[in-house]
């Protein structure tokens, strides 16, 4: 397929699908947390959800990294599609602890507007083939500003069930399940939208079995992946969801302001993810992550002493203009230091090594916020970051 500077038709529906994940998503995990703490849920159950879901996206990356070429690129996506429809499901139907598990096991469902799963794998990888070198470093930017842009409008939707509930004679627990409802519809879109991308999207010529990278390749990612995954373990302790049950518990703010606060955060971050090409281009993908991480975390380890919740969604507002800068600049710079036949095997060691060091953060997480204090998980992030 021979790169150029637009989108091809399925670079669109690439894009689009990104789009409609990002909104679902958006709501969907500003919804979560504080659907399953009103279902009766501890924070250490709630953590461990997430940590189960953490794993499942993990085994999801590392079968797509390892077989997605030889296995079809969309046949992924297509698999990754239905685990979210079961997500949705499930969550309108049968919120109980044990099925939630299976499904957060098997659903690549990530915190906010991002992707687990094969998503993450495959769609960076496909990216790189359509557009010039000198060009990537903005379509990356522009591919996760639109799931920016979606998942604003999404965390904006969580605000419905109360808005709904107090207006009408449905409650805001019923809302919200008819919304996880929407969520499965949603996933069934974007099964359909994958399905009509063309055999252009798979890797042409035989696919390479002799090695998951090669020995060059392989140390680089190493390095690479390694400091990518404290970055990733100490993110796990903020987490949206994690944020958004420290607002409810903390401060009792419900889904009426926690819907548009995250709507504007996205808004900020998408904003934000905008310029982090042009800053990569200009000093460099390193560069642009570590220096818009640090003040972002600072702003993290200040939650601890906020004497107000104006002055927590202030530190909050700050930090997502911030912190995800580096998303961009890190699928870019994994995409630039390999061969294109090796873009999806280390797009998958990072993402892998990712959220497997995320994987225990959210139960961790739970259960510091019980044993210690609410905030006691963002002095853990700033920290080891």
């Amino acid at each position: 397929m021979s790169p150029s500077p637009r989108l091809s038709a399925d670079a669109r529906l690439v894009v689009l699908a990104r789009g409609l994940r990002a909104f679902g998503f958006g709501f969907a995990f500003v919804l979560m947390a504080v659907y399953l703490s009103d279902q009766g849920l501890s924070p250490v159950q709630i953590g461990s959800l997430l940590t189960a879901n953490g794993v499942g996206a993990v085994v999801a990356m590392g079968l797509a990294a390892r077989f997605g070429d030889r296995w079809g690129r969309r046949r992924v996506l297509r698999l990754s599609a239905a685990a979210m429809i079961a997500f949705g499901l499930v969550m309108a139907f049968a919120p109980a602890y044990p099925w939630l598990m299976l499904v957060m096991l098997a659903a690549p469902l990530p915190a906010g507007s991002a992707d687990q799963g094969g998503f993450t794998v495959i769609e960076p990888a496909f990216l790189a083939q359509i557009v010039r070198p000198q060009w990537r470093n903005r379509a990356y930017a522009s591919y996760s500003a639109i799931g920016g842009l979606a998942g604003a409008w999404g965390a904006l939707a969580a605000g419905l069930p109360a808005l709904i509930g107090a207006r009408t004679a449905f409650s805001g627990t019923d809302v919200t399940r008819a919304m996880f409802l929407g969520f499965a519809a949603l996933a069934a879109l974007v099964f359909a939208l994958v399905t009509r991308l063309s055999p252009a999207v798979e890797v042409s010529g035989p696919t390479q079995t002799r090695a998951f990278l090669a020995p060059h390749s392989r140390g680089l990612m190493a390095k690479f992946a390694g400091t990518q995954a404290l970055d990733a373990f100490s993110g796990g302790f903020a987490g949206e969801a994690i944020v958004t049950l420290w607002l409810h518990l903390h401060f009792d703010l419900g889904l009426e302001v926690l819907g548009p606060f995250f709507a504007v955060a996205h808004l900020l971050s998408a904003a934000s993810q905008w310029s982090a090409g042009a800053l990569a281009d200009r000093i460099g993908h390193i560069r642009t992550m570590v220096f818009t991480q640090l003040p972002a975390n600072l702003m993290m380890g200040a939650l601890v002493f906020v004497p107000n919740v104006g002055t927590a969604l202030g530190l909050l507002a700050g930090r997502s203009l911030l912190a995800t800068m580096d998303v961009p600049a890190r699928q870019a710079f994994t995409a630039a230091v390999v061969p294109p036949s090796e873009r999806t095997a280390a797009s998958g060691v990072v993402n892998v090594t990712r959220s497997l060091a995320a994987s225990g953060s959210p139960a961790a997480a739970g259960w510091v916020m019980q044993a210690f204090a609410l905030s006691a998980p963002f002095v853990v992030t700033a920290g080891l970051r």
